[in-house]
């Protein structure tokens, strides 16, 4: 395109925005709704009584707070580290790559062009090898625990992540015999484990905290485990612009190297999540 923008970035938003639309139609048009129960018109009718329902709203998560179970406390670092880890990866592994790959930084050149064009089949990657291996986490963690695979997983990732600038994009792996063939280079390795880190991150920190959660308080608390999510990338925001980037000498690829290490550093933490024993069969 004259802009700059290759037309497949185009193709890739837009059928992004149409599947984002037609599977939120689904959920919309097909997921029951349960009425609420006597009780819980009762409670709403109080709480409209009581007040301003967004004073009572914070005064509700206040109290969640003040009373989190233990798993859930346990789990801030596991979701702490892993999703700063992320966030830098999203943010610099485009230069990164320019930088390990074609030793240059200057975003006016050819080779940082097919550094960002990398990064998307890269990120597509491992959003396939995610989809592929997330069914098979589910067995898997039956046998070994939730802990110790998302200690696995981030393990496998947070190696990769630290691998990555000793590979290259000219040793090809294998080709897929689609088309006219597509050859896929050493470089994808981290991509792949970075998949299987991607699908545990999806899925073992809800089943780790699923069983703690007290009746009744699943919203609440499910909200509150959604802000560990965001609350890491909003100081790494902060942390990795004014400070960290500075620290690690203004190097991309010394800020993927740090996203490996905190991908392990989270599931090294996931080892030490409480879970309840399972019950002995009679």
């Amino acid at each position: 395109m004259d802009n700059g923008i290759p037309v497949s970035t185009y193709w890739a938003f837009g059928i992004g925005a149409v599947a984002s639309i037609i599977t939120i139609l689904i959920s919309v048009l097909t997921t029951s709704e349960y009425p609420p129960t006597p009780k819980e018109l009762e409670e709403i009718k109080k709480s409209k009584a009581e007040g301003n329902v967004i004073l009572r709203t914070l005064k509700d998560i206040s109290e969640a707070f003040k009373v989190m179970p233990l798993p859930m406390k346990q789990l801030i670092p596991v979701m702490f580290f892993p999703w700063y880890a992320m966030f830098c990866y999203w943010q610099y592994l485009t230069s990164a790559l320019s930088l390990s790959l074609y030793d240059t930084l200057d975003q006016s050149t050819i080779y940082f062009n097919q550094a960002q064009l990398l990064t998307g089949n890269l990120n597509g990657t491992y959003n396939i090898i995610c989809f592929v291996i997330a069914f098979a986490l589910i067995p898997i963690a039956r046998k070994l625990g939730a802990q110790r695979l998302h200690f696995i997983s981030l393990a496998i990732g947070g190696t990769a992540l630290l691998c990555m600038p000793l590979l290259d994009d000219t040793t090809v792996l294998f080709t897929l015999p689609i088309g006219s063939g597509i050859v896929v280079s050493q470089i994808y390795l981290f991509s792949f484990g970075l998949g299987i880190t991607w699908a545990s991150m999806m899925a073992m920190p809800y089943q780790m905290l699923a069983s703690s959660i007290p009746p009744g308080k699943t919203g609440v608390y499910m909200g509150i485990f959604n802000m560990f999510i965001v609350i890491p990338m909003i100081i790494q925001i902060f942390t990795v612009q004014y400070f960290v980037f500075d620290f690690l000498d203004q190097n991309p690829i010394n800020i993927i190297r740090l996203a490996g290490s905190f991908l392990i550093i989270g599931g090294i933490f996931s080892l030490f999540v409480s879970q309840p024993k399972e019950k002995t069969q009679v």
